[in-house]
């Protein structure tokens, strides 16, 4: 794969930003919901004017079914679990709803109807697990300026039926 993610309007502050990568993609689905399969990318190099970045390899993986979802990535730059029993569009919605309560002034004007319909399992939570491994040139290209500690971790729960959310973040430094 060749990508110009300047000419492709996912980059826009440098004029040059240019993905390469060799994908290796063995699974199926129809939906995220029902994923299963992994993704590798075992040679991505990323350029843009000010570096070129080689993460080395990347893989993700999904087992996910009606009633399981997991997705897991794994790389040199940090490790990403998340698991729940619930649809990945009723999670991002009730997530989102969530924050709203916590700070209506990112709420939309308009409501989504997605939070109507969540689920009715009062122990069906979203568990998400972050491991910082080597990620200095990934945060400077996203981030410029931010450091942050290999080692670092950051876990989430959410439970999308009562709202209830909780995290935890452990790191010897954060600059």
């Amino acid at each position: 794969v060749n990508a110009d993610l300047h000419a492709l309007n996912f980059v826009k502050r440098d004029s040059v930003a240019l993905l390469r990568a060799n994908i290796f993609a063995q699974g199926s689905a129809s939906s995220l919901d029902n994923l299963n399969g992994r993704i590798l990318s075992d040679d991505l190099l990323y350029v843009s004017p000010k570096d070129s970045i080689r993460p080395g390899q990347i893989t993700v993986r999904g087992n996910n079914d009606a009633n399981n979802k997991y997705l897991e990535l794994t790389s040199g730059f940090a490790d990403l679990q998340f698991r729940s029993k619930t649809s990945y569009a009723q999670v991002i919605e009730g997530v989102r709803n969530t924050i709203n309560s916590y700070i209506p002034t990112l709420a939309p004007k308009e409501r989504n109807t997605v939070a109507e319909q969540r689920s009715s399992v009062f122990d069906n939570y979203s568990l998400l697990n972050l491991t910082v491994k080597d990620a200095d040139k990934i945060t400077e290209l996203f981030m410029p300026g931010l450091v942050v500690a290999k080692g670092s971790q950051v876990s989430l729960v959410f439970n999308d039926y009562t709202r209830k959310f909780s995290a935890t973040a452990t790191s010897d430094y954060l600059e």
